[in-house]
């Protein structure tokens, strides 16, 4: 151990030069990466209290908690962080937003307004392919990529409460962030896939309360006993005040605790990074280099002392 220690001390300044170098190389290499801005929101389910509503009708909301262990707005924010991602939510926000041209920029011609055109090859293969298949190509991105896209850049994690006195749980709190590569753009891209998550859901139960409010009004008219009559239209009553309140919330399916953010430094490519794995490869190649090869193949500068080859008569 001690002969590979003085070994390599006697080859030092070979290490500060590929140390050197490799440094060089990755600031190089960091600067002209395109940079990746990580946009972040904090939210939380909604109060359960604003979104109760009669329990004992039909049983429905009793038997769903009995279930699934959960209150209603636990449910729905679950719901909710689910649909961010889904194939409902991005084929709105690709009609609605169109948002096609700002994720997938690079394919989009701004001047024109249109999809570059593919390269010459390319269209040729992709003639073939339709030709081979008998079915159509698409020759730019459509909904489906969008999805997979923001599968790939949304990530969803937990944030545990500083105090553990607050009225909201660990597990009712979460930071969602999307990675992008332009700053203001990924902190709008992630409030208009939040938004678009909770009008999916609004207009879902919407329906819902709708769909309920028709049939009690059809009951109501077929009702011949006063109790039962006064029975329907308290329920009545109480579904269109459940009407009025999902309408009328600016947010429906969660709370926002902390609002969409984006740091001034990108996310990607962290210098810090790339020196590190610099220094990690300056190591690795230096040391192969010194019992690998002829100490002889070293200019002389290298090494900072030689052996005594003889000795004076």
């Amino acid at each position: 151990m001690n002969e590979i220690i003085k070994k390599c001390i006697k080859f030092y300044k070979l290490y500060i030069a590929l140390f050197a170098i490799s440094a060089f190389i990755a600031l190089i290499v960091c600067a002209f990466m395109p940079p990746k801005y990580l946009a972040s929101v904090t939210i939380s389910s909604p109060q359960e209290s604003r979104l109760s509503f009669n329990s004992g009708l039909l049983g429905a909301a009793s038997i769903s908690q009995q279930l699934t262990g959960s209150s209603e707005s636990q449910q729905l924010f679950s719901y909710f962080v689910q649909s961010l991602t889904s194939q409902q939510a991005a084929d709105i926000l690709s009609d609605q937003y169109n948002l096609l041209p700002v994720v997938f920029h690079s394919k989009w011609d701004s001047s024109a307004k249109s999809w570059k055109q593919e390269s010459f090859l390319r269209q040729f293969f992709i003639e073939i392919q339709s030709l081979l298949t008998k079915q159509q190509v698409k020759t730019h991105p459509n909904s489906e990529d969008l999805r997979k896209y923001l599968d790939n850049h949304i990530s969803v994690r937990r944030v545990t409460p500083i105090t553990s006195s607050g009225l909201l749980r660990s597990s009712d709190i979460i930071e969602v962030s999307f990675l992008f590569d332009n700053r203001s753009q990924a902190v709008a891209v992630l409030n208009d896939v939040l938004a678009t998550s909770d009008n999916i859901l609004r207009q879902n139960r919407q329906h819902d309360v709708g769909s309920r409010i028709t049939y009690l009004h059809a009951a109501l008219k077929k009702a011949d006993g006063v109790e039962e009559r006064e029975a329907l239209i308290a329920a009545i009553t109480s579904q269109q005040q459940e009407m009025a309140k999902i309408s009328a919330d600016k947010r429906y399916a969660y709370a926002i605790i902390v609002t969409a953010y984006s740091p001034l430094i990108p996310e990607s490519p962290s210098p810090l990074i790339f020196l590190v794995v610099a220094i990690l490869a300056g190591v690795v190649v230096g040391t192969a280099a010194i019992f690998l090869l002829p100490e002889k193949w070293f200019p002389h500068w290298i090494v900072s002392y030689r052996p005594v080859s003889g000795t004076r008569g």
